[in-house]
């Protein structure tokens, strides 16, 4: 049986929560960069370039892209021979907290959402 430390957890749901708002995948940015390619409104060309100079400057700086507001949703798989050492919803929770102070993420929600 596998034992997991909440600390473990929680380290790795701030550094998640982080990089999903300061990096785009590859294949989003190469999506923005074609409809950029294509498109022929100067407005439209306009706010692409903002777009692509946006996640550039977040990637650089390790800061959050522009946000919209949004809820943080952790989806968490255990197998059976798995034991964590501690309370599971706790450690998410702490993380995302960590991960919204510490990447400079925008708290657009006030309670807890339906469980």
């Amino acid at each position: 049986m596998r034992e997991i430390s909440v600390k473990l957890i929680t380290d790795v749901v701030e550094r998640l929560c982080i990089e999903a708002n300061t990096h785009l995948p590859g294949d989003v940015k190469c999506a923005i960069e074609t409809c950029r390619g294509c498109e022929d409104s100067g407005i439209a060309c306009g706010v692409l370039d903002k777009i692509i100079e946006n996640y550039n400057i977040a990637e650089e700086g390790c800061r959050p892209i522009c946000q919209d507001t949004g809820l943080a949703c952790v989806f968490v798989n255990v197998g059976q021979d798995v034991h964590i050492e501690g309370n599971l919803k706790e450690a998410v929770d702490e993380g995302v907290r960590q991960g919204y102070t510490e990447g400079f993420l925008r708290k657009s929600c006030v309670g807890d959402g339906i469980e």
